[in-house]
């Protein structure tokens, strides 16, 4: 492939993969095996421009060394840390903003692009585009929040899914204000794992478990009857 914009180098033991592409398209691959170079190996970066009489300037961009979870790692378990990155979707650019021995979970955007809401340790913090840091979001008694948490369209309020001890450990769904408080809970029961709220800012959609099956409802923001928008049975 000539002209790739993307590039990445694998090693497992005595095999080495070579990848590259263009963004958007799939990655080219070549192999090597057998190829036994050590328990240390030094890799670099160059560019030749084949013509002895120009100078150019070459600049790589998001270059990173990864280190793969180990085979005995066990997911929601074991926790090898996080990067909290954003994606430009058009030209495909990353970029790292924070990284954290913790598990940093479900990212959303505020409104107002000015910060990203996460989840960590039961946790909700606001982390800050302009200083790059990020703060705990107090909410009370709801401190077993799961990833399950949405802003309102108005960027006011804060939807969460903490799991109550009170209901046994199952997930309730509560709202708060954006910059915290005291949680109101919105579901009467659970687990209910919110997903969604709508445009009009009126409702919370989320999915619940009700009499064995698990189902996509509705419910006001205010509270009330919850409406259920799905009926397939399922364990």
């Amino acid at each position: 492939m000539k002209g790739p914009d993307v590039f990445q180098l694998e090693r497992d033991g005595d095999r080495y993969v070579a990848s590259v592409a263009r963004f958007g398209e799939p990655f080219v691959q070549q192999e090597l095996s057998g190829l036994a170079l050590g328990d240390t190996v030094y890799a670099g970066l160059f560019v030749c421009a084949h013509n002895d009489t120009v100078l150019e300037r070459a600049l790589f961009d998001n270059v990173r060394l990864i280190v793969p979870a180990p085979e005995d790692f066990v997911p929601y378990q074991d926790y090898i840390g996080s990067l909290l990155e954003v994606l430009d979707v058009e030209t495909g650019r990353r970029k790292v903003l924070y990284t954290s021995e913790a598990s940093i979970q479900a990212p959303n955007w505020t409104p107002d692009g000015r910060a990203l809401i996460y989840n960590q340790d039961g946790l909700l913090y606001r982390f800050d585009l302009a200083t790059r840091r990020p703060s705990v979001i107090p909410t009370g008694f709801a401190t077993q929040n799961n990833n399950d948490h949405v802003l309102s369209p108005d960027g006011r309020w804060l939807g969460l899914s903490h799991h109550a001890p009170e209901y046994g450990g199952r997930s309730i769904i509560y709202v708060v204000p954006i910059e915290g408080g005291t949680p109101r809970q919105v579901t009467p029961t659970g687990p209910s794992y919110l997903h969604g709220w709508s445009p009009d800012g009126r409702y919370l959609v989320y999915t619940a478990e009700r009499d064995g099956d698990y189902d996509i409802y509705r419910i006001p923001v205010e509270g009330g009857e919850e409406v259920r928008l799905t009926d397939t049975p399922a364990g």
